[in-house]
């Protein structure tokens, strides 16, 4: 590809914020990681571990230091995400950033009418599991998806555990993720082929697309 194609050249704190979400830590003044902590690792999440690691030596201990994520909120782990992969307090909303609802998936997912209406339910959590890489698997996702969007059994009538109860019309069972989380280009002013799906989740086939707008 084109050099242009490929990125911008940053300044060193610049670069230190953006090589902080692909790995735990740098090295002193550098945006090199610390070579014992590469990638993203459980400190990443869950924050230092020096009180965790202690009491799990400790025989008998009772109290580890992990906070247990799972039973926060849907905003307050959304926000968690969000550090790494952008909230609308760390997308720039004045320009073209504000229409990357496919890059910035929490941003995206919380502007979607399916969070608002969730009662503080749905998470990135709901659809990822964080420990693992992310499923190619669409019968997954589809699957959290009808976990609220379906007949609940022996009844013509929703599920209604996310407080959401639409079905929809065109595929009440299945393809979910075509429609309503279409792909999109990653970096929609360059010939780069990445595409992720929209986590702005709408009905596309309506004029209206809240703030998305169409590469």
């Amino acid at each position: 590809m084109p050099d242009d194609e490929l990125g911008s050249v940053h300044d060193i704190e610049t670069s230190r914020t953006c090589f902080l979400c692909h790995s735990v830590a740098l090295q002193a003044g550098t945006s090199r990681p610390d070579p014992h902590l590469l990638g993203v690792g459980c400190e990443s999440c869950h924050g230092p571990a020096s009180a965790h690691i202690a009491a799990a030596r400790t025989p008998g201990a009772t109290e580890f230091y992990m906070e247990k994520i799972g039973q926060w909120g849907a905003k307050r782990i959304n926000e968690l995400c969000g550090r790494c992969h952008r909230t609308a307090d760390t997308v720039n909303l004045g320009g073209t950033e504000s229409a990357m609802t496919q890059r910035f998936q929490p941003y995206g997912l919380m502007q979607s009418p399916c969070f608002q209406g969730s009662g503080d339910v749905l998470s990135c959590l709901t659809c990822h599991d964080p420990h693992t890489n992310a499923s190619r698997d669409e019968r997954r996702y589809e699957a959290a998806c009808l976990s609220c969007h379906a007949a609940a059994k022996g009844s013509a009538s929703p599920a209604t555990a996310a407080g959401h109860p639409t079905i929809c019309p065109v595929n009440p069972k299945d393809r979910c993720i075509g429609c309503h989380m279409p792909p999109r280009k990653v970096f929609p002013f360059s010939k780069l082929p990445v595409y992720m799906a929209d986590h702005l989740i709408w009905a596309y086939g309506k004029k209206q697309r809240l703030q998305a707008q169409p590469d």
